[in-house]
């Protein structure tokens, strides 16, 4: 190459602000390599918490709890149960009289009851006794119908729920619920649902021409989802059937 290229050569390329820096080049580079992967891990760390909060409400996304299977007993066998409506008892007025009790079982608190569902036909109402079981009953103000010797724990393996009619038609399901469950459900599929939420304990559906058919669902956060064919709810042969009586207009 000639001198006078050189010198060509050396005029027309300014020189560099500063010399090139190769090692903090690299470490550039490096660092944004590691920020793109913390921002992938940060992205599906995100999915999965959405889709683990998703699980958690239903026990199982969209329309599983209708389309699945029911729930089988033993997965519920030691998820812990608690009744906190049982807790908070009012003593019975003199003169109020409610036969509930069968036997030997014997009301802790003689007279103390909890009306969990104030209704406007029938009241629902837990009685707890003395050897730590409660009853479920229903009352009309003129008789009642209970399921009596049940244990906290039996709520979500065995299931405790009354069914009742009153003599002008009016049906009612009153179904005990654990703490921590917050939504029931009662339908052949989720576009169809009677759903009620869960208070004092206890999820009552109230019906004034026939019986539902088809599932009880049972929901809230962190806890899973319980699923239970209305026919063993019920009763043999009450699913889908026409009340007894004439509905009261």
């Amino acid at each position: 190459m000639s001198a006078d290229l050189h010198d060509l050569l050396d005029r027309g390329t300014p020189e560099p602000r500063r010399p090139l820096d190769v090692d903090r080049v690299v470490q550039r580079a490096r660092h944004r390599r590691r920020d793109r992967r913390q921002a992938v891990v940060v992205g599906l760390a995100v999915v999965g918490i959405v889709t683990a909060v998703g699980l958690a409400r239903g026990g199982a996304p969209g329309d599983a709890p209708w389309s699945g299977p029911a729930t089988r007993p033993a997965d519920l066998a030691d998820v812990p149960v608690r009744l906190s409506a049982l807790a908070d008892t009012q003593v019975a007025e003199p003169g109020f009289s409610l036969q509930v009790f069968v036997d030997s079982l014997e009301p802790a608190t003689p007279g103390a009851y909890v009306v969990a569902h104030d209704g406007d036909e029938i009241d629902v109402l837990l009685v707890p006794a003395a050897d730590g079981s409660f009853c479920l009953a229903t009352w009309d103000g003129a008789g009642s119908g209970y399921s009596c010797g049940h244990r906290p724990a039996d709520v979500l393996t065995a299931g405790v729920d009354v069914a009742g009619e009153d003599a002008h038609g009016h049906l009612l399901l009153a179904v005990v619920v654990p703490d921590g469950y917050d939504e029931a459900a009662v339908g052949r599929d989720a576009t169809d649902a009677d759903v009620v939420p869960v208070e004092r304990n206890v999820a009552v559906f109230e019906w004034t021409e026939r019986w539902p058919s088809g599932r009880l669902v049972l929901s809230g956060d962190g806890v899973p989802t319980v699923v239970r064919p209305l026919s063993q709810v019920l009763g043999r042969g009450m699913e889908g059937q026409p009340a007894v009586a004439t509905p009261r207009s």
